[in-house]
């Protein structure tokens, strides 16, 4: 298996990862307006949604205890080159990625994180969601700033700024996944602003 390009991080050092991550976005926000998303050519970003990804992970937990976990990422994702160039050795968890190219033909059979891109099709959108109500599957929204409808996990990216993320509540109590209340806390303060 590759060497992890992210090191080997231990839950506290993850989760103050984390905890940075969403405190400095918050600042940020209030100092200036929120631009357009960020050039998927600026250098660190698909580097940092990959770290904001492995942590969210980290503080995951599937009803099965699985430990080898298969990332999914649906759809043309900006900022998902770098998940999709390494595997990752996270904790107890030993992840690896694949890429499935539309809803339409793409199978998560085998998946427990599907990473989605972001859609223009409400039909697409509303079938997927469909067919992850209720399931073990983490799933992270790549650009989704309402978050209120879906995926457990939105990510916004900024110019010039860390990514941080938002938490909807109801598909995390939804699946079957337990997700660390700190985590949960973090995302939320995030809808709430």
């Amino acid at each position: 298996m590759p060497l992890n390009p992210l090191g080997r991080y231990t839950p506290k050092l993850l989760l103050a990862g984390i905890l940075l991550i969403a405190l400095v976005s918050s600042a940020l926000m209030y100092a200036r307006e929120i631009p357009d998303a960020v050039d998927p050519a600026e250098p660190g970003a698909s580097e940092a949604v990959a770290e904001l990804v492995v942590g969210i992970i980290h503080y995951s937990r599937w009803p099965d205890g699985l430990k080898d976990l298969e990332l999914c990422v649906l759809g043309d994702a900006q900022y998902a080159s770098a998940l999709l160039a390494a595997e990752y050795q996270v904790g107890d968890y030993s992840i690896r990625s694949r890429q499935l190219s539309d809803l339409i033909t793409a199978t998560l059979l085998g998946c427990q994180i599907v990473y989605i891109a972001p859609m223009t099709a409400a039909d697409d959108i509303d079938h997927l969601y469909t067919k992850l109500y209720g399931s073990a599957i983490l799933t992270i929204d790549e650009q989704n700033e309402a978050c209120r409808v879906g995926s457990m996990f939105c990510f916004q990216i900024l110019p010039g700024e860390r990514p941080s993320f938002k938490v909807n509540l109801d598909a995390v109590a939804r699946s079957q996944l337990r997700v660390h209340p700190g985590v949960l806390r973090l995302g939320q303060r995030r809808i709430d602003e």
